[in-house]
């Protein structure tokens, strides 16, 4: 189910544009659902995979934001699993009436939100429209499965990572469209649209300019959550 307009997003647009940290806001509405933020968001790593997460710390368990890499290409691993994930329509629902929405935001917030490195003095106002909200899971035998089709060198490059203690399944996803605008200062130079534009682009997003630069990021996973292997 989609919602267009801001009133049922009222809890995220409250967060962006009254807290000082806005990450910190989002990342706390998907932990509330065992999710963690997937920095940056990116069509990568749906459910089933099999991922790492960079710049990996022991003593970190908490997990409200996570920087993922793949173990193994999914043509190896999940590929070989013919049945698709499941949407749940409770989880969609309920983070749906929570983050769907279209308001304005800081440059600032929006950067933090969607681990950008935009120009302030180029970009001096944004919208923001979040719609499409949906979770997609796989069952813990449908893992388990998918873990019996591994070839042997995608297993010997798990169980290392296992003893390491940095091996995971994505069991959950957290997958939405955002629909980014974002006013360009009178000023600015072609140089710097361009760099706008490259930097929306970076995480799989389209995006093109004029008087403003408008972007579209079509079913990015923002949130994971991930089953530990051991």
């Amino acid at each position: 189910m989609r919602y267009k307009h801001g009133f049922l997003a009222f809890p995220f647009l409250f967060l962006l544009t009254a807290c000082h940290d806005p990450t910190a806001d989002f990342e706390r509405i998907l932990t509330d659902y065992d999710f963690s933020r997937a920095v940056p968001p990116s069509t990568l790593y749906g459910p089933g995979s099999f991922v790492y997460r960079s710049k990996y710390t022991p003593s970190d368990t908490a997990l409200r934001s996570v920087r993922l890499g793949y173990l193994c290409r999914p043509e190896y691993s999940i590929d070989r699993y013919d049945r698709k994930p499941l949407e749940s329509a409770s989880d969609s629902f309920a983070l749906s009436s929570k983050l769907s929405g279209t308001f304005d935001v800081g440059v600032p917030a929006l950067s933090k939100i969607l681990d950008l490195n935009l120009k302030t003095n180029a970009a001096k106002s944004a919208s923001i429209t979040i719609s499409d909200v949906k979770v997609f899971a796989y069952a813990r035998d449908d893992l388990e499965i998918v873990r019996g089709l591994l070839g042997p060198v995608c297993q010997r490059i798990v169980a290392r990572n296992i003893k390491a203690g940095n091996a995971y399944q994505i069991e959950q996803v957290l997958q939405a469209t955002v629909n980014v605008k974002i006013a360009i200062d009178a000023g600015a130079s072609a140089n710097a649209k361009a760099n706008i534009v490259k930097s929306l682009a970076s995480f799989g997003a389209t995006a093109a300019y004029g008087d403003a630069v408008e972007m579209k990021g079509t079913a990015l996973f923002y949130g994971a959550k991930l089953y530990r292997l051991e």
